[in-house]
């Protein structure tokens, strides 16, 4: 997961997703690659602010969903009465 200081850019051959600044790659082999994708972001790579990688987990599966990060502080208001 990418995020960025100001617009995302495009990234050809590489499938993502976006969500606020942040960019998620999807790559079989995330820290093997890093240095390719930041490569392919060109002059936008001197704007990632914070670069993240994701293991599949069910963390990533509720980011993936729902497009945010699990708060634990959200589950206790929707569970309360």
């Amino acid at each position: 997961e990418l995020v960025f200081e100001g617009e995302i850019p495009r990234l050809d051959n590489y499938e993502t997703t976006t969500h606020g600044s942040s960019m998620r790659v999807k790559a079989l082999e995330p820290a093997r690659e890093l240095g390719s994708i930041m490569g392919a972001l060109g002059p936008a790579a001197s704007r990632v602010q914070s670069a993240e990688i994701i293991r599949s987990n069910l963390e990533a599966v509720f980011l993936e969903l729902t497009g945010r990060r699990y708060e634990p502080e959200e589950a206790d208001s929707v569970m309360a009465p």
